[in-house]
């Protein structure tokens, strides 16, 4: 198509010049000029179309392109993001075993026992299943519920206060592991648990 526009507006151009040289004619000359003029208005317009139609098509590879590639690095990012969260959670979950709890309950009974030393009695902490027990002398259970709940929030304290140091210490984050309290008699009569809210139960 552009090239018969072409060729039209050349012929016209010839026509223009061949009437006004070698064969004098107003009309054929003005015809020819106007012939001329058509073509190249007509050749100006279908090019300039042409050029629209190349921007966008190029346009809309370029936007497809961008989103595409947008779309693939959101995607990679979110599965990196998603494997690294899974595997930092499964090697902190196996990291914090039984023989790692066992660690901090012993060092939780070390600092029982040094604040009740006075009082000669002598209590044993273990720590398994994300439990940490606390064996109390067996005289215990014939105290009054007040006395033991008031034992078994000052106890909750003390853990609370020195396990998330105990985990940071240890290259742990304080909010990784959760344990709970269970203070026990030597018997295993459960004297108080502590809740999932955090608070102390007497059991008695």
């Amino acid at each position: 198509m552009r090239f018969i526009i072409s060729f039209i507006t050349f012929c016209g151009l010839v026509g223009v010049w061949y009437f006004i040289k070698k064969q004098p004619n107003i009309k054929y000359r003005n015809i020819s000029a106007l012939i001329s003029l058509i073509s190249f208005v007509i050749f100006g317009l279908f090019f300039r179309e042409d050029k629209s139609q190349q921007g966008s098509v190029r346009s809309d590879v370029s936007s497809s392109s961008s989103s595409l590639n947008l779309s693939t690095t959101t995607q990679a990012s979110s599965s990196i993001l998603e494997v690294s969260s899974s595997s930092e959670s499964a090697s902190i979950s196996n990291q914090f075993n039984d023989e790692e709890f066992q660690k901090y309950a012993s060092q939780f009974q070390n600092k029982l026992n040094e604040l009740v030393k006075e009082t000669g009695q002598v209590y044993s902490a273990t720590g398994r299943g994300l439990i940490l027990y606390l064996t109390v002398p067996q005289d215990f259970k014939y105290n009054s519920k007040d006395n033991i709940q008031e034992f078994a929030d000052k106890v909750l304290q003390v853990k609370n206060e020195t396990f998330p140091v105990w985990l940071v210490e240890n290259g742990y984050s304080a909010q990784d592991v959760s344990i709970r309290l269970h203070i026990k008699t030597e018997d295993g009569t459960v004297l108080a648990k502590e809740k999932l809210s955090g608070i102390m139960k007497v059991t008695k």
